[in-house]
């Protein structure tokens, strides 16, 4: 009876072992297939998020045709803001609106855009989101999140042509939003403004330099002539022969007094 006992307890016993050797390949085995199954799934993911994230050009055909629109219209841009801060992940579907949280490990990276303000009472929003370039026209100053660092630099009527031209030479130009490589768009833009604001301020000082002795109607001889008795001393000498009064202040001219000198 004890022998019956002691080999049915083997039996148990090595029957037990087997199946622990047979669930421990299976395991095993199992191990092996989700593998490479995670692998391609992760790849399926990275391939979905770099589509959505895909490289986006920095221009719009319908922003390039409005900026025209307003210059000819005669509008200048009076002011510009460069915003920026300093994001730790890429989570942007839309816009400086939403705030950044959580971490990956992505490298410090950074969210950029410009506000524009024409002379009349209108603002342009430039921002750079995942679906490419965003831009807003608004009668106010748009509201900016307290996280952004904002720069800004007042401008001498700036012609919104040259913020087209600039686009619009640099079409083939794309950033990432996947890395957020958007800076180089938004300073790009901001160094353009920039040297166009230099280039007015160095015209405007040579045209009053040109203005302080040239006729103020023609702008093409030196004043010479010196109306009295009203003192008013702009014009050339042919232009005053057109005038029997001062268009300066409407005094009728009794003698045109000619400077030498």
């Amino acid at each position: 009876m004890d022998e019956k006992d002691s080999g049915s307890s083997d039996d148990q016993s090595t029957s037990f072992k087997a199946r622990t050797v047979v669930l421990g390949m299976g395991v095993g085995a199992l191990g092996l297939a989700v593998g490479p199954v995670a692998g391609v799934v992760g790849a399926a993911a990275m391939l979905l998020r770099s589509r959505t994230m895909s490289m986006s050009s920095a221009f719009n055909e319908e922003l390039d045709l409005t900026l025209r629109e307003n210059a000819d219209l005669g509008r200048k841009f009076t002011r510009v803001e460069r915003f920026s801060k300093s994001i730790d992940r890429c989570c942007c579907s839309t816009s400086d609106a939403q705030e950044v949280s959580g971490k990956t490990d992505l490298p410090m990276l950074r969210h950029s855009g410009l506000l524009l303000k024409f002379d009349a009472e209108r603002w342009l929003k430039l921002e750079f989101v995942q679906e490419g370039l965003q831009y807003k026209f608004a009668t106010r100053r748009p509201a900016l999140a307290k996280t952004f660092l904002v720069e800004a630099c007042e401008l001498r009527k700036v012609s919104p042509v040259h913020l087209a031209d600039c686009l619009k030479s640099s079409k083939h130009m794309t950033y990432n939003s996947f890395t957020w490589n958007c800076n180089h768009v938004a300073d790009m833009l901001w160094e353009k403004l920039l040297l166009c604001n230099a280039d007015e301020a160095a015209r405007d000082e040579a045209r009053d330099e040109a203005e302080g002795d040239a006729c103020t109607i023609c702008y093409s001889s030196p004043k010479q002539i010196c109306f009295s008795p009203c003192g008013h001393y702009q014009m050339c000498g042919t232009c005053a022969a057109r005038f029997l009064a001062c268009p300066f202040c409407q005094e009728v001219i009794i003698e045109r007094i000619r400077v030498f000198g």
